[in-house]
């Protein structure tokens, strides 16, 4: 039988290590807990936004994403957690999240007492360079497994430290030594109907420079968001809970012996309907249900059942067989000793879990150029499939960026694509691409630019022969003149 895991993985994100770590910072001053009329009525403010938000996340992701680890930290407040970094508040420090601790924070927020006293803001601006030091210590002593980490930064007040130069500089250096610790920030600035979020008064020295060190602020083009209700916030923040990360890193191959290295991401993904899973409600708190397989020896079905197959007891298949009526189950078989296999010839031929996998294997993954077209010769139906955007990287080999630009200006340029070997992993099949250049797109929003599309080079899985057919196309009736002249006739006649 052939095994589902060893499918097409190109497509999927396999390559992705699923375990995620999210820290929500929710700053609490007199400007986040300033009131206002939200669009429904209700008197609301930022601080209360931000924290219905986190609660929706988190009611979502203890079913969808179980392994998942997320904490939640105020700052500014009057009660401290730790002595050591003053005005911060780990409501719920960074791990799996537990029913016990989303109880709390919903009680947060349907007693309004209880809000008061946890987002009782303190008499004197808290330190950003404290709260970044905080954050980075809980990732550094909960979160070691966790492939991707970050901070979701949460505030409508846009000049935390005024008039603080060494403050200002101190945030600025734990910025950097969080991005070098793989620790990236993502921030939501909120803009009021009564204040407008400025983000050159604070954030654009502290965060945006480490990340787009020759950039100028008009270039970042951070746009705060303006919403009254945890809802938008709520899909604001779901729209980035996946962190954008490669599909996989692969050698380019420009010449025998001449490769530089690339990384591959996908710039558009289908939404899909995420699995829902069975919850058990019996014990003290809820849990995810989960379910066991178990195998039995099976002589035969019984002729009566819908779909009877005799199987033989010697073949060692992966069945999952329904108790019917009449049906006579075999004592229970170690997963060790069911081996998958392959029909030929009328019989099963079995395989191990190695020999399997050295079938499969064509060759080390590799992007390989074989040839250059001219760009007019790449017909646009040929895009049947989500395409792959390639960067450059130097974590490998060093000088790759530089040669990519070189081929990507030059492929510009001569107006030229090339036809390239790809085997994206060792597990998926070889298939043919074209490399297409593209230039950067932007588009005016509100006065501003913003940037549409990267620059840099398409993948494009090419079809083969048989996936591309042309369509029946029948020559269209041609009229005959004595029937047109007989139906003008007719048509006079009701003159």
């Amino acid at each position: 039988m052939a095994d589902p895991e060893y499918d097409d993985v190109v497509d999927t994100f396999d390559y992705r290590n699923e375990k995620d770590a999210i820290l929500f910072c929710i700053e609490v001053s007199p400007v986040t807990l300033q009131k206002f009329q939200s669009s429904d009525g209700e008197e609301t403010c930022i601080a209360r936004i931000s924290l219905e938000a986190t609660y929706r996340m988190l009611q979502q992701r203890i079913i969808s994403q179980p392994n998942d680890a997320v904490g939640v930290l105020l700052y500014g407040t009057q009660e401290t957690t730790d002595s050591v970094y003053d005005g911060c508040h780990m409501i719920m420090r960074i791990g799996r999240p537990h029913v016990t601790e989303i109880r709390k924070i919903k009680n947060m927020l349907e007693d309004a007492e209880e809000f008061e006293r946890q987002l009782k803001p303190s008499h004197e601006s808290t330190s950003m360079a404290t709260v970044f030091f905080c954050a980075g210590q809980q990732f550094m002593t909960t979160t070691s497994a966790y492939m991707f980490r970050r901070i979701f930064l949460l505030t409508s007040n846009d000049d935390p430290n005024p008039e603080n130069a060494d403050i200002k500089r101190a945030a600025r250096t734990r910025v950097r030594d969080l991005l070098e610790l793989g620790i990236r920030i993502e921030p939501f600035f909120f803009s009021t109907p009564r204040h407008a979020f400025d983000i050159s008064k604070y954030y654009a020295d502290i965060i945006y420079t480490n990340i787009f060190p020759n950039a100028s602020l008009e270039e970042i083009n951070m746009i705060p968001i303006l919403t009254t209700k945890s809802v938008e916030l709520y899909k604001q923040i779901r729209a980035r809970q996946t962190p954008q990360h490669a599909i996989f890193t692969v050698p380019l191959e420009l010449a025998p012996n001449f490769a530089i290295s690339v990384k591959a991401y996908v710039l558009y993904k289908r939404l899909e309907i995420a699995n829902s899973k069975f919850v058990y409600m019996g014990g003290d708190a809820p849990a995810i249900a989960r379910g066991k397989r178990h195998y039995r020896e099976v002589s035969e079905f019984n002729d009566k059942s819908a779909g009877a197959k005799k199987l033989s007891k010697s073949a060692k298949i992966e069945q999952t067989q329904r108790l019917t009526s009449g049906s006579a189950p075999g004592p229970f078989i170690k997963k060790s000793s069911i081996k998958r296999g392959y029909k030929f010839g009328g019989e099963i031929l079995p395989f191990s879990d190695e020999e399997l996998v050295r079938i499969r294997e064509v060759e080390k993954p590799v992007i390989r150029i074989l040839a250059f077209r001219s760009i007019d010769e790449l017909p646009m139906h040929y895009n049947t499939r989500s395409s792959y955007f390639l960067y450059p990287t130097d974590e490998d080999v060093v000088g790759s960026v530089r040669t990519f630009a070189a081929l990507h200006q030059s492929l510009l340029k001569k107006k030229k694509y090339g036809i390239a070997w790809v085997v994206s992993s060792v597990r998926s099949p070889p298939m043919l691409a074209a490399l297409v250049a593209a230039n950067e797109e932007k588009e005016e929003m509100d006065g501003k630019f913003l940037q549409k599309s990267p620059s840099g080079i398409y993948l494009i899985r090419l079809p083969y022969a048989n996936d591309i057919r042309d369509p029946p196309i029948e020559s269209a009736p041609k009229f005959q003149m004595n029937l047109l002249i007989w139906h003008g006739k007719l048509l006079k006649n009701f003159d």
